[in-house]
C-alpha cells in the first residue's frame, strides 16, 4: 500500500514544554521598606496615686469670726453660758507668762496638710523606617516552549527566591510624676487683755461656772505659717521592646527574550508577574516602671502582645541577565532585577508595621543548558 512503512523522524516529532536551562546562586537584594509606628498603653492608663493625696488636719480652734471652743497647745478659750449673748467668757486658761506681750495674750496651735500634684508626658508614637537588605538564594528555570507554539519569545522564565529578616526596636515614650508635699501648720491667735487688769499669773485655768476675769471669745488676730516638713514622690517611665520576623517567598513567571552580544557572550531579558507569600510574627512588650522616693524602679504594669499572619500579594518584575558561556553547556550570569508588590499591614498590640516590597536585586549564578 502506498505510504506503508513511512514514519516521522525524531527531529520532526512535536516537542512539548521542556527545560532550556537551570541556574542558581546568591543575590544581594534590597527587598523593601519596613515601617513601624509605635504607640503606648501607659499613656491611657489611669494611674492611682502611690503616695496618698491632698489632706488637711486643722487644730480645734474654730474660725476667728465665730464663737466656739478653742483648744491650744498652751491653753484654751472656751465658751461659757453667756458667750453667745455678749461674746465674753471666763472659761479660759493659759500656761505661761511668756504668752503675754503688753495688752496681748497669744495662744499657739499646730495642724498639718499635704498637697498632691501629678503630671505626665507622652512624646508621641515612636516611628522607624528600615530598608531590608541582605543576601538571598535565587533559582531560575528557563522553559522552552512547545515546537507548535508560535511565539516571539525564546521561553518562559520561572524564578524562585526567598528573603528573611528580623527587626527590633526599643524605646520609651511616656513618663509621669506624682508628688506630695507635707506641711506643718503653725497657728498663733492673739487676744486683747486690756480689760483684764491685773491679769492672773500663769498658769491659770478658768471654769465654765466661773466667776473669773472675762476674755472675749474671738481672737482679734490669727497668723498661720506653713512649713514644709517632708513629702513623697513616685516617678513612672515606660520601656517598649518590639520585634518582627518577616519571611518572603516569591515565584516569578514571565516571557524571556535573548540575543548574542559577542562570541561567548549573550543577554537575556524577562518581565512578568510575581506571586508573593509573606509570613510574619510580631511581638511587643511594654513595661511601666515606678520608683518611689528615688528607690530602684519596680514593675508597676506590663503588657505582652503577639500577632502573626500569612499574606499573599501579586507583583511585577523585570530582569536582565548578562551571560558568559563556559565549556560543556555551563554558563555564569550576572543579573539585575527590579520588583514590586502590594503593601501589607501587620498589627501588634496598639502598634503597627507596614511592609512595602519594592526593590531590586543583584545576582550572580551558575547554570547549565539542556
Amino acid at each position: 500500500m502506498a505510504g506503508e512503512g513511512l514514519s516521522i523522524g525524531p527531529d520532526l516529532a512535536p516537542r512539548g514544554w521542556s527545560i532550556s536551562s537551570i541556574s542558581a546562586g546568591p543575590a544581594w537584594r534590597s527587598f523593601g521598606k519596613l515601617s513601624y509606628q509605635g504607640s503606648s498603653r501607659s499613656q491611657n492608663l489611669l494611674i492611682p496615686s502611690q503616695i496618698g493625696g491632698d489632706t488637711l488636719a486643722l487644730p480645734s480652734i474654730g474660725t476667728t469670726g465665730t464663737f466656739g471652743d478653742r483648744t491650744y497647745t498652751n491653753g484654751f478659750v472656751n465658751q461659757d453660758g453667756s458667750t453667745a449673748t455678749n461674746g465674753d467668757t471666763w472659761f479660759w486658761g493659759y500656761d505661761s507668762g511668756g504668752q503675754i506681750s503688753g495688752d496681748s495674750l497669744r495662744f499657739n496651735a499646730t495642724g498639718s496638710r499635704s498637697a498632691y500634684s501629678e503630671a505626665s508626658n507622652f512624646t508621641g508614637g515612636f516611628s522607624d523606617d528600615d530598608r531590608l537588605r541582605g543576601i538571598s538564594p535565587q533559582i531560575d528555570i528557563l522553559l522552552r516552549p512547545p515546537s507548535t507554539f508560535g511565539s516571539p519569545f525564546d521561553g518562559l522564565l520561572v524564578s524562585f527566591w526567598y528573603f528573611g529578616d528580623d527587626s527590633s526596636n526599643s524605646y520609651s515614650n511616656f513618663s509621669a510624676n506624682q508628688n506630695r508635699d507635707d506641711f506643718r501648720l503653725d497657728f498663733t491667735d492673739t487676744y486683747d487683755i486690756n480689760g483684764i487688769q491685773p491679769i492672773i499669773g500663769a498658769p491659770y485655768t478658768g471654769s465654765f461656772n466661773g466667776p473669773g476675769p472675762l476674755l472675749t471669745n474671738l481672737p482679734f488676730d490669727r497668723e498661720r505659717l506653713d512649713t514644709i516638713v517632708g513629702g513623697a514622690t513616685a516617678d513612672f517611665s515606660n520601656s517598649i521592646s518590639t520585634s518582627i520576623d518577616l519571611d518572603g517567598y516569591s515565584l516569578a513567571l514571565g516571557p524571556t527574550m535573548s540575543g548574542q552580544i559577542a562570541e561567548g557572550w549573550s543577554w537575556q531579558a524577562s518581565a512578568g508577574f510575581t506571586f508573593n507569600v509573606f509570613q510574619w510574627s510580631a511581638r511587643e512588650t511594654e513595661t511601666l516602671n515606678v520608683s518611689l522616693d528615688g528607690a530602684p524602679a519596680t514593675v508597676f504594669q506590663q503588657w505582652r502582645d503577639h500577632n502573626s499572619g500569612t499574606d499573599f500579594r501579586l507583583g511585577l518584575f523585570f530582569k536582565g541577565d548578562l551571560i558568559r558561556d563556559l565549556p560543556q553547556d555551563w554558563f555564569v550570569k550576572a543579573s539585575l532585577q527590579a520588583e514590586m508588590a502590594g503593601s501589607i499591614d501587620m498589627k501588634v498590640g496598639d502598634s503597627e508595621y507596614e511592609f512595602k516590597p519594592r526593590g531590586y536585586a543583584l545576582g550572580l549564578s551558575l547554570g547549565r543548558r539542556f
